[in-house]
Order: C-alpha cells, then sequence, then structure tokens
C-alpha cells in the first residue's frame, strides 16, 4: 500500500473535471488562478445541485458565495455549460431558464450585461454548435425575452436578412421571433423589433380564422358554401330548432 496515497482499484471513481463553454475572454475572470475558478465552479455545481426546484433559493445562494472578487462571468458560464450539456442537462432546461431570470432579478446592475454578453459570444459562435444545443438555445432565449417585455437590441442582427435562409443565424433569429409570437402576439412582436424593420419578413405568417366557406369571390366555387349559406341564413332568420334539424335531414344527412 502506498504512503499518502490510496491504492487504485478498478471500482473507484474519481471526480471529473467541468466541460464547460468557454464564452468570455480571459481578462472577464478577475484574474482568477485555476484553482480558485476550480473550487468556484464546484461551489456553483452544488448550489444546483441541492436547490434544484427551488429556484429562488438557488439564486440567493449563487449570488452570496464567499468569494472576495467578481464571479458573474464565472457564473454564467458555468450555468449555460450545464445547460447545453450534451447529450442531455442534468436537470430540466427550465430549471437554468428561471435560474436565469432570477439572477438577473438579483443583480440587475451586473448579471443583465453578462448574459447579454454570453448571447452574442453564442450567437457568434452558432454554426460551430450541435443542432441540440442550438435549439436549447433557441427556446432558452425565447423564454428569456418573454419575461423581460420581449426587449432586445435586434438592430445589431438585423443584417442577418440578407444571409442564406439556411444560414445558421438567420434560422436563429427566425426561430426565436416565432416562438415569441408563441409566447405573445403577432403585433408585441413586430413592435419590439420596430427599430430592425429589416427583420418583419422573418415573422411568422400573422395568425387569423380559417373558415372553409368564405363567402369572397376566390372561394365561391367551394363545396358546401351554398349550404353554408343557407344554414346561416335559417339562423339569423330566427328559425325554430325543428325547422333547423329537418333541413338539416333533408339537405345533409
Amino acid at each position: 500500500m502506498l504512503k499518502g496515497q490510496e491504492k487504485h482499484e478498478a471500482d473507484m471513481k474519481y471526480p471529473q473535471r467541468l466541460r464547460r463553454l468557454h464564452i468570455f475572454p480571459m481578462n472577464k475572470a478577475e484574474n482568477m488562478q485555476p484553482v480558485d475558478r476550480f473550487v468556484v465552479e464546484e461551489c456553483i455545481l452544488d448550489v444546483l445541485l441541492f436547490f434544484n426546484g427551488c429556484r429562488k433559493e438557488c439564486a440567493f445562494y449563487l449570488v452570496s458565495l464567499p468569494v472576495s472578487y467578481r464571479y458573474e462571468y464565472l457564473m454564467a458560464e458555468t450555468i449555460f455549460s450545464q445547460l447545453l450539456l450534451l447529450p442531455n442537462p442534468p436537470f430540466k432546461p427550465i430549471y437554468y431558464t428561471l435560474v436565469i431570470i432570477d439572477l438577473c432579478k438579483a443583480l440587475p446592475g451586473a448579471f443583465p450585461s453578462v448574459v447579454v454578453g454570453a448571447v452574442h459570444a453564442l450567437f457568434d459562435r452558432i454554426s460551430n454548435m450541435d443542432m441540440e444545443c442550438r435549439t436549447r438555445l433557441i427556446l432558452w432565449f425565447s423564454h428569456h425575452l418573454s419575461n423581460f417585455q420581449f426587449i432586445w437590441p435586434w438592430q445589431e442582427w438585423s443584417y442577418v436578412k440578407d444571409l442564406p435562409k439556411w444560414a445558421p443565424q438567420r434560422v436563429f433569429v427566425q426561430e426565436v421571433l416565432e416562438r415569441e409570437v408563441r409566447l405573445s402576439y403577432f403585433e408585441k412582436i413586430k413592435q419590439s423589433i420596430e427599430d430592425a424593420a429589416e427583420l418583419e419578413e422573418l415573422l411568422p405568417p400573422k395568425a387569423g380564422p380559417n373558415f372553409k366557406f368564405h363567402s369572397d369571390e376566390s372561394n365561391e366555387s367551394t363545396d358546401g358554401l351554398k349550404l353554408s349559406k343557407e344554414l346561416i341564413g335559417l339562423i339569423r332568420g330566427k328559425k325554430s330548432t325543428y325547422d333547423i334539424i329537418l333541413w338539416v335531414e333533408e339537405q345533409i344527412i
């Protein structure tokens, strides 16, 4: 048996280093030593683990770590690394979404700008990202914006309109806008991108009623249009239920 060391056995498990995304430049790390970075990362991961399901408490303890330097950038990198971890994140993506929202509210003067920087950095590299990671990023980003009045400097991304339709950045913006419309409504999202009017063509078609028997000229030959007009006439004429049933039995059944 080796002195000062535990004898290795085949079934022993060793702690694994976090597979972390390097989103921000090194000058954002506050001259943090590698061992300090490792310790803070492990603390952040422990908080995420033990407070899974209690997002407000999780955010509270994340902003209260006994660290003498700023660690917002490291915290954002750690959370996004977990959110985009392949093949699956440790917890449901909605958990990380809510934690990021609560961190933005807990540190309004610092963390929102960190998140903005992370989004821009990931957007610049999106062509190199796995498709699963792109989808998660789209779902997270659209949900995140829905909690902050859909405010975003879209004019900085207006150039994607001129990219090919298959370009990853154009697809990202288009998918985010489509999901925003689902989370809100067409006019609201159109107003949110008024500073980048070029992106309006990436919005999904405005939803509206789809009445099969509409009476405009283009649909005059639609099957059942004549019957629908007769039925509407009976209803507007306040015919009795018995008369309408007789008409249905004669004309339709």
